[in-house]
């Protein structure tokens, strides 16, 4: 029972309170110790991340922004809209964008058939 609540009803959490959590979720106290330590070791790669995906406009949903989940298919948007217009679950909805059956994943030289630089399939048409 542990979420913070997001957009308008969003209050900041405390690194206390996330360790805390982060112990009760059963990882160690060390590693909660440090990933909560104030420290910003990460700083440069957040940044970096930000800048080549939550920034990218390209990528931002049809409202302007950038949401989560966000799915790329070999560096083109995937819009999740199209689940919903074609009636279909995510992982049918992707494996039909990427021309994969669900009896292929996973088996040996079975390969989608947009390759590796195509653009996805549309699901809703």
């Amino acid at each position: 029972d542990f979420q913070p609540g997001e957009l308008s009803n969003y209050e900041p959490v405390s690194n206390a309170k996330l360790e805390k959590q982060a112990v009760k979720a059963g990882v160690s106290e060390d590693v909660a110790a440090a990933a909560f330590s104030g420290k910003n070791e990460y700083l440069d790669w957040l940044t970096a991340s930000n800048n080549y995906t939550i920034l990218r406009p390209e990528l931002f949903n049809s409202s302007g922004a950038f949401s989560s989940p966000t799915l790329t298919v070999n560096g083109e948007y995937w819009d999740l809209k199209q689940l919903t217009l074609a009636d279909t679950n995510m992982v049918d909805g992707f494996l039909k964008s990427i021309g994969l059956d669900a009896d292929q994943v996973g088996v040996e030289g079975k390969m989608p058939s947009i390759g590796a630089s195509g653009k996805p399939i549309s699901v809703a048409s």
